[in-house]
């Protein structure tokens, strides 16, 4: 692989000659793969004993594991339970630094694909509420599907701008991630067109949108709540130099001491003028000393202490309550094809069935441009419910009546591409499980299964 003159010279200047020769070596060698657990579905231990796949251990994510790399684990059908995430092992680290407890307010500020955000969903375990926002328009859908399939069910989704989400939304959040959009050097080993893009000029105007961002997480951060920065580059312009700005605008933000498991690489004082030892306390993961590709993590607190219910400007939502006849649609699906009720807190909004998290009202985000709010469970049509593929993915398939059951993977690529499937022993609504984990929905009548999973995620080609 060729680098570019100015970035190698410059990384010839920041790492020491030992480390700078293993670091060039380092793209000698192909790109680690990896899968994250999810704990939503089912404990870590359970999930992991399914797998036909040969792991070892992250040591920063206890839930995460490298794969060997001609494993293709996107084409397993337990990859379309949700089962496990597909995640390059560095890009678990900032989600495991942030470490949100359950009952936060947390935010990913900049979420898609949505691996940060399914991963601070388990972290969560259903309680609280997370704001997974995404600037650009085209990528939202990408990471409503991946949250969808992870069956995370407590979840904002929204395309804001980081400062329109600020001025509605001033200091409400207990953990927030910025996984900020940067120039990528910590992928040119796993994606060769970053490295055909770069320039130090790209490097800049990254920086400068860095800081910007920076603003608005501040402004959303309760006093008392932490905040990570993270990059996938090596710049000290986007890394120490963007966190280095911060601290100075900011006084009431300062550096928590990060140590990662397995990361024994700190930030570089000496990168920002005059040096800052406090950036010491940052961490950088470098593909020469890790089993992943490069990362840049810093860890911050917010001064003071939160002063009570959090202050949100309350607008006329467009969600409204269901009504008496809409109600009984739902009771009567509720006992022909679950075996639990779906509980308290449904909101609709046109025609389409949500269940907010608990103790949230849709109000707060109103005027905001919302995706998705919560879990999507479903569609009133004319005298019936219809329910979703994300009920589906995030109910266990023992809260339905009716189950049909795979257990070979020629029948589980049958059903992904859409086919219909016999079935002589259910009828109507009917959870298709793989093994145990849903893969989604079907409906059955005359002894045939007829197939409901989405047309935008079938599988058209064979595997």
């Amino acid at each position: 692989m060729t680098l570019p003159k100015k970035f190698y010279k410059r990384m010839q200047t920041l790492l020491p000659q030992k480390d700078f020769d293993a670091f060039i070596e380092s793209y000698n060698r192909p790109a680690y793969k990896g899968i994250r657990i999810n704990t939503l579905k089912d404990p870590q231990q359970k999930c992991i004993s399914h797998l036909p796949i040969q792991t070892y251990p992250v040591p920063w994510c206890p839930t995460g594991y490298t794969i060997d790399g001609d494993i293709r684990p996107g084409k397993n059908p337990y990859y379309y339970t949700g089962v496990y995430y597909v995640q390059e092992p560095s890009a678990m680290a900032a989600a495991e630094a942030l470490s949100a407890n359950p009952g936060d307010w947390v935010l990913d500020l900049c979420a898609a694909p949505g691996g940060k955000s399914a991963q601070l969903s388990c972290q969560l375990e259903g309680k609280g509420v997370l704001v997974s926002n995404e600037l650009i328009k085209s990528r939202v859908p990408v990471l409503a599907s991946n949250l969808e399939r992870m069956g995370s069910a407590n979840g904002i989704i929204l395309n804001a701008f980081p400062q329109a989400l600020a001025d509605r939304m001033p200091e409400i959040f207990d953990k927030i991630l910025v996984d900020a959009p940067c120039s990528g050097e910590g992928m040119f080993r796993k994606d060769p067109t970053i490295l055909k893009q770069w320039s130090q000029e790209a490097v800049m105007r990254f920086a400068g949108r860095q800081r910007a961002i920076l603003d608005s997480a501040y402004a959303l951060l309760k006093p008392g709540g932490t905040l990570v920065y993270a990059t996938c580059t090596f710049s000290p312009e986007e890394n120490e130099g963007t966190v280095n700005h911060f601290l100075k605008k900011y006084p009431d933000i300062h550096l928590l001491p990060l140590s990662l498991k397995g990361v024994d690489l700190t930030g570089f004082p000496e990168a920002v003028t005059p040096a800052n030892p406090e950036l010491a306390k940052t961490q950088r993961l470098m593909p020469h000393n890790i089993p992943g590709e490069g990362h840049f993590i810093a860890l911050m607190q917010k001064e003071g202490s939160p002063s009570g219910s959090p202050k949100l400007n309350k607008k006329k939502g467009v969600m409204t309550k269901i009504t008496k006849t809409e109600l009984r649609q739902l009771s009567d699906f509720e006992k022909d094809f679950l075996t639990e009720p779906l509980g308290r807190n449904l909101y609709k909004w046109k025609d389409e069935l949500y269940q907010l998290p608990q103790g949230l009202e849709p109000t707060w985000f109103a005027g905001l441009p919302v995706y998705q709010m919560g879990l999507h469970l479903g569609t009133f049509k004319p005298g019936r419910f219809e329910p979703s593929h994300g009920f589906a993915m995030h109910r266990p398939a023992e809260g339905f009546r009716y189950q049909h059951a795979i257990s070979e993977d020629d029948e589980a690529y049958a059903y992904l591409k859409g086919h219909t499937l016999p079935d002589q022993a259910n009828k109507g609504w009917t959870a298709v499980h793989y093994r145990g984990y849903n893969l989604g929905f079907g409906k059955v009548s005359g002894g045939i299964l007829k197939n409901h999973y989405p047309k935008g995620l079938r599988i058209f080609k064979n595997i």
